[in-house]
């Protein structure tokens, strides 16, 4: 059964975010789905796939490479480094044509062969960083706040 969970969960990483196959999310993910992503709660398939147009309009060359993946259970973690490019808009930030490369991880929980709830945790202050919107200064003074 993990490896099965474990192909489910790759599924959103291939499939879903990297061949942009958005249809899938209803065939993969629950109708009561929720997903807590870096402070952002998404319910349902619909405010998953808004969800994922908003960072495929801001990186539109977005991929996913899955580093590490683990299952027990009902949980499958996986370990990921996101690439891209951004051309978009990413909320209030502007297109500013750089590369990023951002790790990350989540932990998908699977109920009857779909993806039920997923937490994702991210290098946010990394992403805003490579963004130009933090700035060495601005990072440092982050970091003593929160010491």
């Amino acid at each position: 059964m993990t490896e099965h969970n474990k192909s489910i969960a790759r599924k959103t990483f291939d499939y879903i975010f990297n061949k942009n196959e958005l249809g899938m999310i209803p065939d993969v993910y629950a109708e009561d789905f929720v997903g807590h992503y870096g402070g952002e709660e998404i319910k349902g398939p619909e405010g998953l796939r808004q969800f994922l147009v908003m960072y495929r309009i801001a990186f539109p060359d977005a991929r996913i490479t899955v580093m590490d993946q683990f299952s027990d259970t009902d949980r499958v973690a996986t370990r990921w480094r996101l690439t891209g490019t951004q051309q978009g808009p990413l909320l209030e930030i502007t297109p500013s044509g750089r590369i990023v490369s951002v790790d990350g991880l989540t932990l998908t929980r699977i109920e009857r062969r779909k993806i039920a709830e997923e937490w994702t945790q991210f290098d946010s202050l990394g992403l805003m960083r490579q963004l130009g919107v933090i700035t060495g200064a601005v990072q440092m003074r982050a970091q003593v706040r929160t010491a």
